[in-house]
């Protein structure tokens, strides 16, 4: 089975979904680094050392930057350094991030940023929308980097509008272990039906 199609079997909840719902998906996996290349990148097969899946864990940030964007009303908006910010509708997102830290604090509906986050945030891909009968989903991917031995236990999605970083959302898990130079994997897989 394909990583794509392997992923899409796994992330899908079993629960029927409404019609007319939303919701965000997240998947984390966690690489060993390559043993030949390591430090530096390469596009050599790894060693899953764990994985976890996690549903619906929007924050609050997530429906300010829909109102903004999509239904053009102005929000102010509380960003990842605790500053909130008078925006103004149709302002314009961009480099999306996904970070990573080893903060355990629960998330909470208000949360703006990673307890403890931990090396550089991935540059995210956002793939095409794609779906069968009534239902579409579309997935926000990157890879991060171990700076040094993690125990990750948190990822957020973030954007930037206005020179500010906005997290949209944030969950914690039972820790990962990635080891100096290896990678964690993070999908965030948007659906509706």
């Amino acid at each position: 089975m394909s990583n794509e199609k392997k992923m899409a079997y796994e992330i899908h909840p079993q629960r029927k979904k409404e019609p007319g719902e939303m919701s965000v998906r997240l998947r984390v996996e966690a690489y060993d680094p390559c043993p030949i290349h390591a430090p530096s990148p390469c596009d050599c097969p790894k060693r899953c050392t764990g994985v976890v899946e996690k549903g619906d864990i929007c924050l609050k940030q997530l429906l300010q930057v829909m109102q903004l964007n999509i239904f053009a009303t102005n929000n102010t908006i509380r960003d990842t350094s605790n500053t909130t910010h008078a925006e103004t509708a149709n302002t314009a997102s961009s480099a999306v991030k996904i970070a990573a830290g080893t903060g355990v604090t629960s998330p909470a509906w208000d949360d703006y940023h990673l307890v403890g986050q931990a090396d550089t945030p991935g540059t995210a891909t956002i793939g095409a929308v794609s779906g069968s009968g009534t239902t579409s989903t579309f997935n926000i991917t990157a890879t991060i980097t171990a700076g040094a031995s993690r125990a990750y236990s948190e990822v957020g999605l973030t954007v930037v509008i206005n020179g500010s970083i906005y997290m949209l959302c944030r969950d914690t898990f039972t820790p990962l272990n990635v080891a100096s130079s290896g990678t964690l994997s993070v999908t965030y897989q948007i659906s509706a039906s």
